[in-house]
């Protein structure tokens, strides 16, 4: 947007506005503040408060906008549910510690899922070529920095609070490596008959069916061992991506606030217009991804081609070299590890699921999981806050997960917690009595 532009705007309508780098737009209007020399677009009843509603940007950020009434850009459409008729008093809380332990056999140089820090780092970059972006910054990656996480929210609000189309092109092709990683580790390591997530599987579904209660499992990993461990031992399907909130095909609800390696948003190719002779009928995932990359698409020129909301991608999709037709395209939907992760990438009707078993919980399992996610502990925030909670936590740093957790369940104290330092195998052989 122009300055000209800018000051042609009505003042009497509500309009959408398309940042270059989010995929669905803002609504409301955009004023000018003159004391701080920043634009803001914040909705015309809260531009008094536009500091705690509004959201401060360059007008260069601002792709398109369109009044509200000519909008283009059609909201994916939310599926409501049906809510259960029990209660949730137990959530187990997975993070990274965990996969990276997945197996109670793991010896030396086991092809293991990796920590957040090692995404980038071999054995796992073997197909980081492939995507140029992320390749592109992981010479910096590896060469400057000692957390992914730090690094990659350096490079967000980079992208959110400047113009810079080349950044957010290279973490649009970070999305795809991601994806694409976490989906060959779910393969080499499925299989598994030493997989910890086995045994708190049947722990839980049997303590659940036992007492008529629900057990939340709350995954901040981007792998499918979870989904493979409910598959084997609870019978669970995965067809759509309604299973994993399904509690009428069992007493597990399963939530990925950050997304999944199997989760995608399908594109409308006949929209984007790929050129239809023989050499382009069929595309890799990894092909694709090049496609986008050169064709140097940003976020917000993908609402236009996306045919739904997040979705379980095709089965078909298994392996980077495995042909799909194009009408199977799509955009993974995951989130980049972040270090203050304010975002969830899931359906809403997940949110809307979790929401409403949250206030019943009594005691959290937490599993290779530092806690730093802010949104997931303002959820907890709003749900606990006011309850005595108690927490067994499966991980090395204590004294850190603790501290993440001050703020939001202000009433533990000491007694309250109970620490396994050794790992997720260790706790699976100790036979702990949270599912008892």
């Amino acid at each position: 947007m122009t300055e000209s532009e800018f000051y042609s705007l009505s003042k009497s309508l509500r309009y959408a506005f398309y940042l270059y780098h989010k995929e669905a737009p803002l609504f409301g209007i955009c004023k000018k503040i003159i004391t701080e020399d920043c634009y803001v677009i914040v909705e015309p009843n809260q531009q008094n408060e536009w500091e705690k509603y509004g959201t401060v940007v360059t007008l260069e950020m601002i792709a398109m906008y369109e009044p509200i009434s000519k909008m283009s850009y059609q909201p994916p459409s939310y599926k409501s549910f049906q809510l259960p008729n029990k209660k949730a008093k137990k959530m187990v809380i997975f993070g990274a510690g965990a996969s990276c332990q997945y197996s109670y056999n793991m010896e030396s140089g086991d092809y293991n899922p990796p920590l957040t820090k090692d995404i980038f780092q071999l054995p796992y970059t073997e197909t980081l070529k492939d995507f140029p972006g992320a390749h592109t910054l992981a010479s910096e990656i590896k060469l400057h920095t000692n957390s992914l996480e730090e690094y990659f929210e350096k490079q967000w609000k980079r992208v959110s609070e400047n113009y810079d189309p080349l950044l957010m092109e290279k973490l649009i092709s970070c999305q795809y490596y991601i994806a694409n990683l976490f989906l060959s580790i779910s393969s080499i390591c499925s299989g598994s008959d030493t997989s910890n997530y086995y045994n708190i599987v049947k722990q839980a579904r049997e303590y659940a069916d036992s007492n008529g209660e629900l057990v939340i499992f709350v995954n901040f990993n981007y792998d499918l061992l979870l989904e493979e461990a409910l598959i084997a031992d609870a019978r669970y399907n995965f067809d759509t991506i309604d299973s994993y909130i399904d509690w009428k095909q069992g007493n597990l609800l399963y939530f990925k606030p950050h997304g999944s390696c199997n989760w995608g948003r399908f594109i409308d190719t006949k929209k984007l217009n790929i050129p239809g002779n023989s050499e382009f009928n069929r595309f890799s995932f990894i092909q694709f991804a090049h496609y986008l990359y050169d064709r140097k698409m940003l976020p917000y020129e993908f609402s236009e081609y996306f045919k739904e909301e997040i979705n379980i991608i095709s089965s078909k999709i298994v392996t980077n070299n495995l042909l799909v037709e194009s009408s199977d395209l799509y955009m993974p939907q995951l989130l980049i590890p972040y270090k203050n992760k304010d975002e969830f990438v899931m359906p809403e009707a997940h949110l809307q699921m979790l929401n409403s078993v949250l206030p019943h919980i009594e005691e959290i399992l937490i599993i290779g999981w530092k806690g730093t996610e802010s949104k997931f502990q303002s959820l907890i925030k709003n749900h606990l806050e006011g309850k005595k909670i108690k927490i067994t936590a499966v991980t090395g740093g204590s004294e850190y997960v603790k501290k993440s957790f001050k703020e939001s369940l202000p009433l533990m104290t000491k007694q309250d917690w109970k620490f396994y330092k050794q790992g997720f195998t260790e706790y699976i052989k100790k036979l702990d009595p949270f599912f008892t």
